[in-house]
């Protein structure tokens, strides 16, 4: 389990979590450090006061529960179905809003396992306008369609228009075929490959070092403020160059005249 996460500036103005009560968005703020790689936490109210609210004498354990469903039917959480009865929950922004390094952290224990359920939230925020207790969301299985992009790689309909748009064709087949290996050495079973490219991931490292050989930040096709920040980083590095000459020339004395002089 990491040590930390992210949180965005855009909490502060999100219709959803401006909604929760005081309690439900500080336990909802705290769960984001102990979601797992996947973005799956379990949510039983004795964990919960163990884990996140162990100091909070305001915060009981009898009510974690009700909070609990209070962020569950804004949607911030999907409920999840397990074969044990283990309650759990999926943040459906995880991937998108954290950095994770899949393989710097422990595989997901649920992922996979589990079904995500939908919450039905329009009906019961009707019905329960003026009440103060929020009763359990009623639940209705969502068919997410799934596309294998590889052997061990498989992805949403939604997550591969999104890779689609932010990526090219050369670059996702290279990706997907490099994921692909890895998984089926590493873990020999059907993976997400959503998740795996979020940036800062090892997968976007290796595609920006396939496809950028000449490191981070080098604009291949620049034009307009692009092409002036390209040129601005090529007269800087001719003058460090001419710099690493220069001293190098001081250094071996008599042999400076042996070295080629930097370009005029």
């Amino acid at each position: 389990m990491p040590e930390k996460r992210m949180i965005w500036k855009a909490v502060s103005t999100s219709r959803k979590v401006t909604k929760l009560s005081l309690k439900a968005a500080l336990l909802w703020t705290w769960c984001i450090p102990h979601f797992d790689v996947a973005g799956y936490l379990e949510v039983e109210p004795d964990d919960l006061k163990y884990k996140v609210m162990q100091r909070r004498s305001d915060v009981k354990e009898d009510e974690i529960r009700k909070l609990v469903d209070e962020i569950i039917l804004s949607r911030l959480w999907l409920r999840c179905k397990t074969k044990n009865g283990t309650q759990v929950v999926f943040d459906p922004k995880f991937c998108d809003m954290q950095k994770v390094r899949r393989e710097q952290e422990a595989p997901s224990k649920w992922e996979n396992k589990c079904e995500i359920m939908e919450t039905i939230t329009e009906q019961q925020q009707n019905n329960n306008s003026g009440k103060t207790e929020v009763p359990p969301p009623k639940l209705i299985k969502v068919n997410v369609s799934k596309v294998s992009v590889r052997e061990f790689v498989t992805l949403s309909q939604d997550d591969n228009e999104k890779l689609s748009k932010r990526f090219s064709k050369d670059k996702l087949e290279w990706c997907f075929d490099k994921l692909n290996f890895w998984v089926s050495t590493k873990k020999k079973k059907v993976v997400n490959g959503y998740a795996y490219f979020n940036k800062g991931s090892w997968l976007i490292e290796e595609m920006e070092k396939k496809f950028n050989p000449k490191g981070k930040g080098y604009i291949a096709q620049a034009q307009g403020p692009d092409l002036k920040a390209q040129q601005e980083r090529d007269d800087y590095l001719k003058k460090f160059k001419q710099k690493d000459l220069d001293k190098r020339r001081q250094d071996i004395g008599k042999l400076g005249d042996i070295l080629p002089k930097p370009p005029k």
